[in-house]
């Protein structure tokens, strides 16, 4: 993973938000980040020119030795203190076999930059994202349904987690679950949209499970 590569995906990203009224750049920002009304858009560009100027502090040492992908850890008044990475994200630069890539490695890096820069959150709460340095913890998160980001909007859309969350869904016998509100705090749309944005723009390459795919469906 190399810092050069970052700083052209978080521009790729900044490409897409300055010109959002361009139908493939609009496909972006509402695949990643829905439509809901309480979608605050200035927010999103906030965040992203953060992580252009901001820097946030790593810990290295025993870092390894976590199975975690990543965690940012918070203090006791809940203010971010540093990130660490864990086994998983290390995988990749050692076994060829891992699954775990460049392209996730990259996302991860945005995700938790975001926790230390701009306060998101992983945790939805009746029915809307909390903020990083909210203290709550429920069972309910904005992630996808698999580790590596997506690179296609169409490949985003058939994620059955992502589009409960994004777009809500119609229960057989309870009422119907709407959207949940405040997709700009979720760190996980950034992941997917410096991912979907930097593949838009060739900066990055196929995943390894993608091309897989590609290839059983060709055969």
């Amino acid at each position: 993973m190399a810092l050069s590569l970052t700083n052209t995906l978080i521009a790729d990203m900044e490409a897409v938000l300055a010109n959002p009224n361009v139908p493939g750049n609009r496909a972006m920002i509402d695949a990643t980040f829905g439509v809901d009304p309480s979608l605050h858009f200035p927010s999103i560009v906030d965040t992203v020119a953060k992580l252009k100027t901001g820097t946030f502090p790593i810990m290295l040492p025993l870092a390894k030795i976590n199975p975690a992908l990543a965690f940012t850890f918070y203090d006791a008044t809940m203010s971010p203190k540093y990130t660490q990475f864990g086994r998983t994200f290390y995988a990749q630069r050692k076994k060829k076999t891992c699954k775990y890539s460049q392209r996730a490695q990259e996302a991860t890096l945005i995700h938790e930059a975001t926790h230390y820069l701009a306060d998101t959150g992983d945790y939805i709460h009746r029915g809307e994202f909390l903020k990083g340095s909210d203290e709550t913890q429920t069972s309910r998160t904005g992630y996808t349904g698999r580790l590596d980001p997506y690179e296609t909007i169409a490949g985003l859309d058939g994620d059955i987690a992502w589009i409960k969350m994004r777009d809500g869904y119609e229960p057989k016998i309870d009422p119907k679950v709407p959207p949940v509100k405040k997709m700009h705090i979720n760190a996980e749309s950034y992941a997917q949209l410096v991912s979907i944005a930097g593949h838009a723009a060739g900066h990055l390459m196929p995943n390894i499970s993608d091309i897989a795919f590609v290839v059983q469906d060709k055969y």
